[in-house]
């Protein structure tokens, strides 16, 4: 089973990954339609710059919630909970809570809409993912650079207490099928602050801001994670607790763009994902041979140190 939709939260500094990773998608999955949500203000420059690729739809953000409406839940969640505002990390937070809303509007008025993939704007994808087992069951991908305590923290206050995972779920990307849609609403409606609320983009704006302040006290920082979030409850939803660990390749530190025979030699070695950290250009600054196997061993040596402890604790493993 492959995506029927695959979407993306952006700024105008993802241009030069998009321009690679949409048609990338897009000829990986061919049956699904792409969905990018941008700013207003921004509407007319995506579609102007990606009117190469068909099966785009750029979409404005305030459809799903506007800034403003969201400032505004957060200073009421702020008031509630007796901390002080702080909206230094609150665009990061509204970015979330987009993908969030997107995820799990369709379920009455557009169910073949699913399954649907959110993928990282600043993401490009080396290879095939499969995503789904089947049509009603995401396949539970590990990080295996990424496992953040401060995410769980969050989440555990929508969902209660729950058995770590061995892996974060933090891969760049997240995978949704409709009863998984369904099973994440329920949660999200039963938490004991969402006050009966029925707008669903409300709802979603108040789990995340609530569930983070009261885990940490504050939205300083990065303290939720959506993919975590759709992690978890695919998990839960599933009754199975076994993750595929997957390799990507996210160094911090590169500050130049792939060749093509670069990301080829990526697949090969079995990488499935580059996500540019930095807002290179893509222009003629590239990345040299020796500084490229430099920053490739220092980034994916860790992930092959946790890759082999998992298969010595967990034999049944397999990477993507």
């Amino acid at each position: 089973m492959n995506p029927k939709s695959i979407f993306s939260v952006s700024l105008k500094g993802n241009i030069e990954t998009l321009r690679i990773s949409i048609p990338t998608l897009l000829k990986l999955y061919p049956d699904a339609t792409y969905y990018l949500i941008v700013r207003k203000e921004d509407v007319l420059y995506f579609e102007s710059e990606l009117k190469f690729c068909t099966g785009v739809v750029v979409i404005d953000e305030a459809s799903l919630i506007s800034y403003e409406d969201f400032l505004a839940t957060y200073h009421a969640v702020a008031l509630l909970n007796e901390v002080r505002p702080h909206e230094k990390r609150l665009r990061w937070y509204y970015q979330q809570v987009l993908k969030i809303i997107f995820a799990l509007q369709f379920q009455e008025c557009s169910p073949e809409k699913y399954p649907m993939v959110m993928f990282d704007a600043d993401t490009i994808p080396l290879k095939k993912i499969k995503f789904f087992n089947d049509g009603n069951q995401s396949v539970l991908y590990g990080s295996l650079s990424e496992c953040h305590e401060d995410y769980f923290k969050s989440i555990e206050c929508l969902f209660g207490s729950f058995e770590r995972p061995a892996m974060g779920f933090t891969t760049q990307f997240f995978s949704v099928t409709l009863p998984e849609s369904l099973h994440l609403k329920k949660i999200l409606s039963s938490c004991d602050f969402n006050n009966d609320e029925t707008n669903l983009s409300l709802l979603i704006a108040r789990a995340v801001l609530i569930s983070t302040i009261r885990a940490h006290g504050t939205i300083e920082g990065s303290k939720f994670s959506e993919q975590e979030l759709f992690g978890l409850s695919n998990r839960s939803c599933s009754g199975s607790i076994d993750q595929k660990p997957i390799f990507s390749f996210r160094s911090w530190i590169l500050s130049k763009s792939l060749s093509r025979v670069q990301m080829r030699l990526l697949a090969i070695l079995g990488i499935a994902l580059l996500t540019y950290e930095k807002r290179c250009a893509f222009d003629s600054r590239r990345l040299g041979f020796v500084d490229f196997l430099r920053i490739l061993i220092g980034d994916i040596r860790p992930q092959i140190k946790k890759y082999v402890d998992l298969r010595i604790s967990k034999p049944h493993l397999n990477k993507v």
